[in-house]
């Protein structure tokens, strides 16, 4: 069903039945081992939807069409001959493993961002983490505190099914926050028994019994917070290594940026574990840019320390294993890329991007060891 709707979203409409009917009897051989006859059938049927996308391409995007289509074409050439000179271990992979990495849209960070800033500097969502300076609901445009709600419920509606597509982890965090009615599941705006009434007696709702503290906990979930929240993360990193490595920590404190901690902290707890195994024992992790800026960067360095493998090789690394569990945890949330060196190669592969990067780049200067580069963004 995943593929069949990415393959819904790239075709047109009116695209032949025989061909869609092709088309989905290769999308079958997904979960199956590749072997060179299949692969052999998947480039015919490619070659009949350029044919057709060509002769039929009113109201749509031609060009973005044809290209995806290019690519995966020349994807399975390229696998093809792999699979004749057996390299990589190409025979244990299914399909579905090797075309998720081509299929997949690009990450969208900043779209993520963009909404996650309603907690920030839109009205009147802003105010279910802010105080209300506006006053007490009854002298303001709200009025009371379903009318405050009402308008709540009208911001919401128009950012919740974006959020749910870009991260439905968030999705479920927010919406625990502000919807669940059950206060056995969360507790929120919708679920403390009681905050109706003291916001309707003029009081700040952040002053009725603990919720300050769950307001507080919400934002910890959606945004690295301007504290020490970015530096304990990595000191938690850092004693899990153990005495055997060292860790500097650079520019970390006062670091603040939208996301999702959870997800964020799985990554790094993989990136960690990864280190673990090399011998190098120094590592840095330095944060570059603030908040003021675009961007910002952050390096994690295990000085010395080198891939074992070419660019082609490390850009399938997605495809299981850790790398995979990386690429999933950080989708939508941040730009993700590698540099390293290989027989004096230096390379960096860009696994997430929002900008038009190409996935392989060379590096002019040896990288000072394998580093990861996680580009968050402020707007």
């Amino acid at each position: 069903e995943y593929f069949e709707n990415k393959l819904n979203d790239l075709l047109p409409t009116d695209l032949k039945y025989s061909t869609r009917l092709n088309l989905l009897e290769s999308w079958s051989y997904f979960d199956k081992r590749i072997d060179v006859d299949k692969i052999d059938k998947c480039i015919l049927i490619l070659e009949t939807l350029k044919i057709e996308i060509g002769e039929n391409n009113n109201g749509w995007n031609y060009q973005e069409g044809y290209s995806n289509f290019k690519t995966l074409e020349e994807k399975l050439i390229d696998i093809k001959q792999e699979l004749k000179n057996n390299l990589f271990a190409m025979k244990s992979k299914t399909f579905k493993d090797v075309f998720k990495q081509f299929i997949d849209f690009p990450s969208k960070p900043k779209d993520l961002v963009k909404i996650l800033t309603n907690f920030t500097e839109d009205q009147p969502m802003k105010f279910t983490t802010h105080t209300w300076d506006f006053g007490d609901l009854k002298s303001s445009k709200y009025q009371n505190f379903d009318g405050y709600i009402k308008a709540v419920k009208k911001q919401w509606e128009t950012i919740e099914a974006d959020l749910e597509k870009l991260s439905p982890n968030l999705y479920k965090k927010v919406f625990n926050f502000l919807w669940e009615k059950d206060a056995n599941i969360a507790i929120g705006w919708s679920s403390l028994e009681g905050l109706r009434e003291w916001c309707d007696s003029g009081k700040n709702p952040f002053e009725f019994q603990d919720f300050e503290q769950i307001k507080n906990a919400f934002k910890r979930e959606i945004e690295i917070r301007k504290d020490t929240m970015l530096e304990d993360i990595f000191i938690q990193q850092r004693k899990s290594l153990g005495r055997k490595f060292k860790v500097e920590l650079i520019k970390l404190k006062g670091q603040t940026f939208y996301t999702d901690t959870e997800k964020f902290t799985n990554a790094i707890s993989v990136i960690f574990s990864q280190m673990k195994e090399r011998t190098e024992p120094n590592i840095r992790v330095e944060m570059f840019g603030d908040a003021t800026q675009e961007f910002v960067e952050l390096h994690i360095v295990q000085d010395g320390s080198e891939s074992g493998s070419g660019a082609d090789v490390m850009l399938g690394e997605t495809t299981n294993g850790d790398f995979q569990g990386i690429k999933e945890n950080l989708n939508n949330l941040c730009d993700w890329s590698i540099e390293s060196s290989f027989e004096e190669n230096h390379y960096r592969v860009n696994y997430l991007k929002s900008d038009s990067r190409k996935d392989i780049e060379i590096v002019q200067e040896k990288p000072k060891g394998f580093t990861h580069i996680l580009r968050f963004y402020n707007k």
